[in-house]
C-alpha cells in the first residue's frame, strides 16, 4: 500500500480509466509517485513497460524505442518512464513528437521530482499531478509494516519525515549504522 496522496491518487486511477496521455506525475522524490503507478498499473490487464533509471540518462536511442513501441498496434499499452528529467534534450524531443503524432492507444505516464528539466513544450501537452509530501505518521507507519525497529525508524524520520521512500532506501542500504557511528549512537 501507498501512503499519502491519496487524492492524487484516486485521480491519476480516474484519468488512466480515460486514456489521457500524456500524464505528467511530479512532486517530491519519495513520496511513492512512481510506487503507485508501478503497483496500479501491473493490476491492470494491460501491457506495462516500464522505464526506470537510477543513475545514467536516457538516451535518443531509447527514446526511438519508446516510439517504435508506441506505434505498434496495440489494444492498449502503458509506457511509465520514471525520472523522465533524465532524457536528453534530443531525446525529449523525440517523445514530444510521439506525443503530438501517436494515435494509438499507448498512453504515456512520466515521473519525475525535477520538472523544470523537462521540455516547457513536453509539460505544455501534459495533464499534470503534483504529489505533495507525506505526513510524517504515514511515513512512520509505513517503515513500521516494513519490520523495522522503532529506535532506527525514528531515526530515519529524522532525515526524512515526510518522504517514506527515501525513508526506506536509508534504512535498507545500512547508511544508518554509518550514521549511528559518526553520532556516538553506537
Amino acid at each position: 500500500m501507498i501512503y499519502g496522496n491519496l487524492k492524487e491518487q484516486k485521480i491519476l486511477k480516474e484519468l488512466i480509466e480515460k486514456n489521457i496521455s500524456p500524464l505528467l506525475v511530479s512532486g517530491p522524490e519519495g513520496v511513492g509517485k512512481f510506487s503507485f503507478l508501478k503497483e496500479y498499473l501491473e493490476s491492470k490487464k494491460n501491457e506495462v513497460i516500464i522505464l526506470k533509471s537510477e543513475n545514467k540518462n536516457f538516451s535518443i536511442e531509447t527514446a526511438r524505442f519508446l516510439v517504435s513501441l508506441a506505434q505498434k498496434k496495440s489494444e492498449k499499452r502503458f509506457i511509465l518512464i520514471d525520472s523522465v528529467h533524465k532524457f536528453q534534450i534530443q531525446s525529449q524531443n523525440v517523445l514530444l513528437k510521439t506525443f503530438e503524432e501517436t494515435p494509438s492507444a499507448t498512453i504515456f505516464i512520466l515521473v519525475t521530482h525535477q520538472e523544470n528539466k523537462i521540455l516547457p513544450t513536453i509539460r505544455s501537452r501534459s495533464l499534470k499531478i503534483k504529489f505533495g509530501l507525506v505526513s510524517k505518521e504515514e511515513t512512520k507507519k509505513f517503515l513500521e509494516e516494513q519490520g523495522f525497529n522503532k529506535k532506527d525508524i525514528d531515526l530515519a524520520l529524522e532525515f526524512y519525515p515526510h518522504q517514506p521512500g527515501k525513508a526506506l532506501k536509508l534504512l535498507k542500504d545500512n547508511k544508518l549504522t554509518m550514521i549511528k557511528k559518526f553520532l556516538f549512537l553506537e
